[in-house]
């Protein structure tokens, strides 16, 4: 080991365990500094600092749901001495440092108490991250975490001292709370860090979603507001207000933002009508915006709000709310989307506007006419990714293959589904319009689309031979008769297609399509075929 160049025993220590890295840095003082930065770089409990206190210094006291420690006497600065020299400089990211309501296991984790925190922020002169002042990422426990140690008064104070673990260098920050309101202290404790001008570049803040605007809609948008941001470049948070929108469209590096759950918002004009369009600048940076809001109008209301020469690459909205989204809430999604975002840059448009409460049987008389126009959808000609999930069915063509296989050349992924099959016409395309689409688009490697498959024979093949990037196929609700002549077309013209999935029934339930399904998997592959609710 000693014949070791000195500069790659940190790479060499980045691949140990816990255990060997103690053993090298008590083998040599060479091997000491390299090993030592990986065993402190993360830290995922107090564990480590308690061991740094000296014995006669804290107590413990074994509560309910783990350990708490107290101090037994007061606290000199020569008792932080050794840690704050050696180690706290070498810690770089704190994750889960107590258990959570979905992490049983974490009871073990010891807890400081409020006195322990109050002691150690008066010994160490009340500076500002000075348990860890090179820390990066701090994933800090929300008051409803302390509250599982201690009481309701105590677990808001003890929440409070996250000022003791934020130092200068912090560049990810997260937040979460099982409760939408957060004591006032935390939330001083959280503007007060916030207000030193930190140079965050990530940012986490979840809290429990309230179906109207509550205290945590305003404390994000307080927090927004607090100062500039001009380093954030990835912000999640559950939901913000139609007031905060403005100050995230001012943020100069913002790339990515995710919003969980968010509220409703109101829409600045309906869409198809004349469009209002924000100034150029808005979301200057942004490039990828993933949404699970309550109501598809939210979705759409926030789309409002980018100029349509955006940068906006990677469009995710998942729907979260139990009641189903109407024909014109769905068709104006997609106009919202054509009309705000830019097609000579987005690379990925994903959907899923179903509801899982929907019966089988909700919708006893189905409107031909609706059924979802998804060509506009084609003056996007970097298009990677298409993946929309409906209640309404989508009239995908030949004329929709023939634009498809011009429009969109680097097409990976194109799956269309989401309507059951009693609520919709019959397909209008069958396998050979698929074997045109995947010879015209060779880079597809998934693809969902109901095509008519009742007069496969077995033989058909594309005259451009196999496709073998295709390797995940959806079937969705395809009427089907002969599974043994659809797997011997399958496998001729997609070798490589190893699962197949279908959206009839639950597996339990009784259906003559879902089993022909399940015997061309079958005969196909080793993989079994899934159902996907919709």
């Amino acid at each position: 080991m000693d014949r070791i160049l000195p500069e790659h025993i940190p790479t060499i220590c980045k691949f140990m365990h816990n255990k060997d890295l103690l053993s090298m840095a008590l083998s040599s003082r060479n091997f000491m500094g390299p090993a030592l930065d990986v065993l402190w770089c993360q830290i995922e409990s107090f564990q480590p600092l308690i061991c740094c206190l000296p014995a006669d210094l804290i107590e413990f006291s074994e509560e309910a749901n783990g350990l708490v420690y107290y101090p037994r006497r007061e606290i000199v600065p020569q008792d932080l001495e050794r840690y704050l020299k050696v180690y706290a400089t070498r810690i770089r990211h704190i994750t889960t440092l107590l258990s959570t309501p979905f992490c049983a296991d974490d009871d073990s984790k010891p807890m400081l108490s409020v006195d322990l925190l109050q002691g150690l922020q008066i010994a160490t002169d009340c500076r500002p991250g000075a348990l860890c002042p090179r820390i990066r990422a701090l994933r800090w426990p929300a008051p409803d975490a302390f509250l599982r140690r201690l009481d309701e008064n105590t677990s808001d104070l003890a929440s409070s001292f996250i000022s003791l673990f934020i130092g200068n260098d912090l560049s990810d920050l997260s937040i979460s709370s099982e409760t939408a309101h957060l004591p006032p202290l935390f939330k001083t404790a959280l503007f007060a860090s916030a207000n030193r001008q930190l140079g965050i570049k990530r940012l986490t803040l979840h809290m429990r979603f309230e179906a109207t605007p509550g205290d945590s809609d305003f404390f994000v948008h307080r927090f927004l507001s607090s100062h500039d941001w001009n380093d954030l470049n990835y912000l999640s948070t559950t939901s913000i207000p139609a007031l905060s929108i403005r100050a995230l469209a001012n943020l100069p590096q913002l790339s990515t933002l995710y919003l969980t759950s968010q509220g409703p918002l109101s829409p600045a004009y309906q869409p198809g009508g004349t469009p209002i369009l924000p100034v150029e600048g808005s979301f200057r940076s942004l490039q990828k915006l993933v949404m699970c809001p309550s109501e598809v109008s939210s979705a759409v209301a926030f789309l409002q709000h980018l100029p349509p020469k955006n940068r906006l690459e990677e469009l995710h909205i998942l729907r979260v709310s139990s009641d189903s989204p109407s024909f014109t809430e769905v068709q104006g999604l997609v106009t919202t989307i054509i009309t705000h975002c830019n097609p000579a840059a987005m690379k990925d448009i994903r959907l899923a506007l179903s509801s899982l409460s929907v019966r089988e049987d909700a919708i006893l008389d189905i409107d031909i006419n609706q059924a979802i126009d998804i060509s506009c959808l084609f003056k996007s000609t970097k298009l990677e990714g298409i993946t929309i999930e409906s209640p309404f069915y989508f009239p995908f063509t030949e004329t929709h293959i023939s634009r498809a296989t011009v429009a969109l050349p680097s097409l990976q992924c194109l799956v269309l589904t989401g309507a059951r099959s009693f609520h919709r016409p019959p397909p209008p395309i069958d396998i050979t319009h698929i074997l045109r689409l995947t010879q015209g688009l060779r880079k597809l490697h998934r693809l969902g689309l109901t095509f008519d498959a009742t007069g496969i024979q077995g033989h058909e093949m594309a005259e451009g031979g196999p496709q073998h990037q295709l390797g995940l196929l959806d079937v969705d609700v395809s009427p089907i008769l002969s599974p043994s002549q659809v797997a011997h077309c399958l496998k001729a013209n997609f070798p490589n297609v190893s699962h197949i999935t279908h959206r009839f029934y639950r597996p339990d339930e009784s259906n003559v399509f879902a089993d022909r399904w399940r015997a061309v998997s079958a005969r196909i592959g080793p993989q079994p075929i899934s159902y996907i609710p919709s």
